[in-house]
């Protein structure tokens, strides 16, 4: 920091400098220094009037440029995102609880990614007895999805869920099939 003389002329006035008032080229009167000192102060974010150079204000956002720019690469671990994914294997006999109760589901696509056999997948309780369901497929309670095929499930009325635990059975031993859970 270099110090101007008493002979120095303000940077904003005609008047003399006062000694010490300036820094890196701009040279101030006292009157100057004490009027501008406060937006000095609260532009620079130092808690007194310091050394605030051009140059540290440069550095100053270049540190905030670089931290804004890395900000995006900042994400949690990587968790399963919606929808979610149920990957099966089904076999003849029935896959109890293929899906489990999900008080927050609002939507449910079964797909058959099979080239031949046929998936069926049903609640796991019916409403008309309140016993336990088994699934067949093709018969009623059941929803069959053949292959290549997709089924799609979504809440309706006042309360649009779908939160019933479902099972799910195929015709053919080892058949695929895919669910995708939306809440």
């Amino acid at each position: 920091m270099k110090f101007r003389s008493k002979k120095s002329r303000c940077s904003l006035c005609p008047r003399a400098a006062a000694k010490g008032g300036g820094w890196d080229g701009i040279v101030l009167c006292r009157p100057c220094l004490r009027r501008l000192a406060p937006q000095l102060v609260a532009s620079s974010g130092v808690s007194r009037l310091g050394r605030v150079t051009v140059h540290s204000i440069a550095v100053i956002a270049g540190m905030l440029l670089v931290g804004a720019l890395l900000l995006p690469l900042c994400v949690p671990a990587a968790a399963q995102q919606v929808p979610y994914v149920y990957d099966l294997t089904l076999g003849t006999s029935q896959t109890a609880n293929a899906i489990p109760k999900n008080d927050a589901r609002r939507r449910l696509i079964i797909h058959n990614p099979g080239t031949s056999a046929k998936i069926a997948c049903c609640p796991t309780i019916s409403r008309r007895t309140g016993a336990g369901f088994a699934c067949n497929v093709g018969a009623a309670g059941s929803i069959t999805v053949p292959a290549g095929a997709a089924f799609v499930l979504d809440g309706a009325g006042s309360q649009p869920g779908v939160p019933a635990a479902w099972n799910c059975i195929a015709d053919t031993p080892s058949s695929p099939a895919t669910i995708l859970e939306y809440e």
